[in-house]
């Protein structure tokens, strides 16, 4: 148990350095964030004073928890890409990268494709990848109405399915679509739904 504790502790320090030193460098801000989230490094910082990743990242970083994450899911997206073949050109910064996170792995890599074939003179920006991103989204849903179930003719009473499921969606609506955890958000709720059927 001790030797881990010090190894882990030893590796938070070593990941902390590359954190102050790269700072500028979303890449590997992002990796070395994903590390302390992922392996829970965090908790070994101040003898435990630290609960949750973000408490840490807003404490140590002055990162706020949505900014810790944007690096986090930054790195994920040029792993992404490089792991579809594209070695050379990669985003270059988190701008670039954040229209990708709402999008999956091979489309994200489809995307960054487009990217390079369309950018005039080979220059990337953030709002070519945004309007990539945003044409191979499915359209955004209209609002839907209440719809009422088959036992109530007109109005909602309490206690009602479909009363609550369109409460439900109402929120989810709500959710932005640059939301770096859309995806995990959306997941969470898949999961929920499958243990609760």
């Amino acid at each position: 148990m001790e030797v881990a504790t010090f190894q882990g502790a030893k590796r938070l320090e070593e990941l902390e350095v590359v954190i102050k030193r790269d700072l500028g460098s979303f890449y590997e801000v992002g990796r070395a964030l994903k590390e302390i989230r992922d392996d829970e490094l965090y908790k070994l910082k101040k003898g435990g004073d630290y609960k949750t990743f973000e408490e840490y990242a807003r404490s140590i970083w002055d990162m706020a928890r949505q900014t810790a994450h944007q690096y986090i899911a930054a790195f994920k997206v040029v792993q992404n890409v490089r792991l579809g073949g594209q070695k050379n050109i990669v985003p270059a910064n988190e701008k670039q990268c954040r229209p990708l996170t709402r999008l999956t792995t091979d489309k994200q890599i489809e995307a960054w494709q487009q990217v390079i074939d369309m950018a005039p003179d080979g220059k990337i920006t953030g709002p070519l990848v945004y309007r990539i991103v945003k044409d191979m989204l499915p359209p955004k849903p209209s609002k839907p109405s209440f719809v009422p179930s088959p036992s109530t003719p007109e109005s909602p009473i309490p206690g009602d399915a479909y009363y609550f499921v369109n409460m439900a969606i109402s929120q989810l609506e709500r959710i932005r679509g640059d939301d770096p955890l859309r995806v995990d958000a959306y997941g969470r709720l898949k999961e929920w739904m499958v243990q609760h059927n």
